[in-house]
């Protein structure tokens, strides 16, 4: 932990603007305890880990937990606070909130509203993260998640990547209604946040991204909001897609183990569509297709299927239809899941799918995944 309290009840916090020379000699002529359990603790100043402090042996406060830190969570705390104390009207570092039993990074006030800054290093189960989210809007603070950047998971050369992301990164990707998806990290090695902007799934824990750099002193607060992606950039995602695509069929092609009985498989050959020349306009990307378990590419095909099994016209369809659909693939009938697939049957009827051609799908998907969804 980085603060402590003086004998004399004075908050102390080991600050980087404090030398180890500087630090070594006020632990000389003064003594430090826990501002929770208000015991001895005692000031680490080494040249691994930076200065902080640390409870005696056998120590039995709960504050404990805090205890055992990695050397850039310690660092990203330091850094973080020293950044806010600027940009923001309070700041406090590792304070106690009493009403809920929990203890932010940082606990932020700033216009009349109250922030809780968590900056996650290590591993926490997913429960445990939604609990300490509830608890603190219980206590009416807004929870901000900054996990550290997963920076093996990034190409450094590339602003239009492909990313996987892990269910505990999943859980922090911010939802809102005027922006992409998005997600913000952040690494102290380097004193940068690094944005996963314009978040568009492909499936399971994949997902395409743009990434964007931001050095810590170039922030503000509240935290900038990523820009919506250009239609050259969309280009760039639209290929990345496409070959996503057809790693889909090489691999349903050469490890698929059911054969042509596979549904996908089954429905593209009874439409006579050969899996590695299947149309642009089926497996694209669709407003709440997260919401269903399978690549777009599986589930549109078989869409396409049960349509002409039913011989309706997309004009025609009921959502009576969409449900028995829906059933049919043992997905669950929600809100998200209808609605996913109304955004479908949009896109085909608006596309005029006869006449379709690529550059009208990629104009036609920026604008329903991009442009329109900076104002739905």
């Amino acid at each position: 932990m980085l603060v402590a309290n003086t004998e004399k009840g004075e908050q102390f916090i080991c600050a980087p603007r404090f030398s180890r020379e500087k630090l070594s000699n006020i632990r000389q002529h003064t003594e430090f305890y826990c501002p929770q359990c208000k015991e001895r603790v005692t000031m680490k100043i080494g040249y691994v880990m930076i200065p902080h402090f640390a409870h005696e042996a056998n120590a039995a406060c709960n504050r404990l937990f805090s205890e055992g830190e990695s050397q850039e969570h310690l660092l990203g705390k330091s850094q973080l606070f020293d950044y806010f104390q600027r940009v923001v009207e309070q700041v406090e570092l590792e304070p106690y909130i009493k009403s809920i039993a929990q203890r932010p990074d940082l606990l932020i006030t700033n216009k009349n509203k109250q922030y809780a800054i968590e900056f996650q290093c290590s591993s926490i189960a997913i429960e445990k993260l939604l609990m300490r989210s509830d608890g603190y809007r219980e206590a009416e603070i807004e929870p901000i998640w900054l996990f550290k950047t997963p920076t093996k998971k990034i190409d450094a050369g590339k602003v239009i990547q492909k990313i996987t992301l892990s269910p505990l990164l999943q859980q922090a990707i911010v939802q809102q209604r005027k922006y992409r998806p998005y997600l913000i990290t952040y690494n102290a090695s380097k004193q940068q946040f690094v944005y996963f902007s314009n978040l568009l799934l492909v499936q399971g824990r994949t997902y395409l991204t743009k990434v964007q750099v931001l050095p810590l002193m170039k922030q503000r607060f509240p935290f900038y909001l990523p820009q919506t992606l250009t239609k050259d950039e969309f280009y760039l995602y639209w290929q990345l897609y496409k070959k996503s695509r057809e790693q889909f069929v090489l691999a349903k092609l050469l490890r698929g183990q059911r054969g042509v009985q596979d549904p996908f498989l089954k429905s593209c050959y009874d439409m006579r569509i050969p899996v590695q020349k299947i149309p642009y306009y089926i497996g694209v990307p669709v407003r709440h297709a997260e919401e269903i378990p399978l690549f777009s590419l599986e589930w549109q095909a078989m869409f396409h299927y049960f349509c002409m099994e039913l011989q309706i016209s997309l004009e025609n369809l009921c959502l009576g239809d969409i449900q028995l659909f829906l059933k049919q693939l043992h997905i669950e009938i929600t809100a998200d899941t209808v609605a996913a697939i109304k955004a479908y049957i949009s896109f085909l009827l608006e596309l005029k799918t006869d006449q379709v051609e690529e550059v009208g799908i990629l104009e036609k998907l920026f604008d329903d995944l991009f442009a329109i969804n900076t104002v739905n």
